[in-house]
């Protein structure tokens, strides 16, 4: 039977196998087991090079470079799993002999100065604008390898800065928009307001409640923590901001649009002493750090270990419904204004190079 004559033959490539293994095992469990040859010598372990990033440079062009020459490969590093320099992942850092690395202009319109072309982490310099390839070359005593990047150098911007465009009181009288903006206005920035109010959401939680209990916070009361994403007050302050720049727009009669600015005059009456309660003494206004849980291992403002937690989004989004508020009440209500710079006034004042102030960027900016 050809099943039978298939069965045979896998046993009797199998047994073969299995007897090795079994004296092998024998061999290796006994007291007096041979003692095995020495392993022969590992392969050196491979030279990784890497010059980093493509990136775009503004005229005077000068950009910061930090190249990879090593042992350990620096693919990890690149897809967050870990640093290039310990091998990423945990595994142990991999070492070889010295490297020996060097950064040169591969192609490029101009003159590119190097800081010192000897060093992994430089800095180069470009005489003129265009496409630039930068090589960087990393050797031992038996591999020689080179890794490369694009620097694009732009011209810089005009001396004089674009002109802000401000909002004002304005109407709108086109088919298309009048329309669209009523939707926005009647429709979108109230259901806004509702959910921000609410307390009961499961989804999207965290409005005007996490300034309430910020404040309470503040005076040493009682607080449930921060609710919802870090970013949560920004949805409080983008619908300030929307309310103002809506509040601006004539309503020409129209029923509807009148009674949401009503709702709008008095959900900004409600909203911003909530708000401007919120704030710390010296400027800061993050409620997600204020009314943090008590066991947070957040205790500093713009902490290098919680870089992604929004500070400087949050931040952003205040300033601009500030103005905006300002803007709509023509400067008669300075009240958002003031307390935005105020918080301007506590990050320049915090933050910065000099000699007592944190070197410090916000992992996700706003502005």
């Amino acid at each position: 039977m050809p099943h039978a004559n298939m069965k045979r033959a896998f046993i009797a490539f199998l047994l073969p196998v299995l007897l090795t293994g079994a004296a092998y095992a024998q061999d290796t469990n006994s007291t007096t087991a041979n003692t095995p040859a020495a392993e022969a010598a590992a392969p050196p372990p491979d030279l990784y090079v890497d010059a980093g990033v493509d990136r775009d440079v503004v005229m005077p062009g000068k950009t910061h470079l930090k190249g990879y020459a090593g042992y350990n490969d620096p693919a990890p590093r690149r897809g967050g799993g870990g640093g290039r320099r310990n091998g990423g992942g945990g595994a142990p850092a991999r070492t070889g002999p010295d490297v020996t690395v060097a950064w040169s202009k591969a192609s490029g319109p101009g003159t590119v100065t190097f800081a010192d072309e000897g060093k992994a982490e430089t800095a180069a310099t470009f005489s003129q604008t265009g496409d630039y390839v930068l090589k960087f070359s990393g050797k031992n005593s038996a591999t020689n390898l080179a890794s490369t990047l694009t620097v694009r150098v732009a011209e810089a911007p005009p001396k004089d800065r674009l002109d802000v465009v401000y909002t004002k009181n304005y109407s709108i009288d086109n088919p298309l928009w009048n329309d669209r903006a009523k939707s926005l206005i009647v429709g979108w920035i109230p259901h806004c307001i509702d959910q921000i109010n609410r307390t009961d959401l499961t989804q999207g939680q965290g409005g005007i409640d996490n300034f309430i209990e910020a404040a309470k916070a503040l005076r040493g009361e009682p607080y449930t923590p921060h609710k919802g994403y870090v970013f949560a007050n920004a949805w409080v302050h983008q619908t300030v901001e929307a309310m103002s720049i809506a509040l601006m727009i004539d309503p020409k009669g129209d029923p509807d649009i009148i009674k949401a600015q009503d709702k709008f005059r008095a959900t900004l009456e409600d909203w911003i002493p909530k708000i401007l309660a919120a704030q710390e003494p010296d400027g800061y206004l993050q409620t997600a750090f204020t009314a943090r849980p008590p066991n947070s291992r957040w205790t500093e403002h713009w902490s290098p270990q919680f870089r992604g937690n929004h500070e400087g989004y949050t931040a952003g989004y205040f300033i601009e419904s500030a103005i905006n508020h300002y803007t709509m009440t023509g400067g008669q209500d300075k009240r958002l204004y003031d307390a935005a710079k105020k918080l301007a006034d506590c990050w320049v004042a915090h933050i910065g190079p000099e000699p007592g102030k944190k070197v410090w960027f916000d992992g996700h900016q706003e502005m």
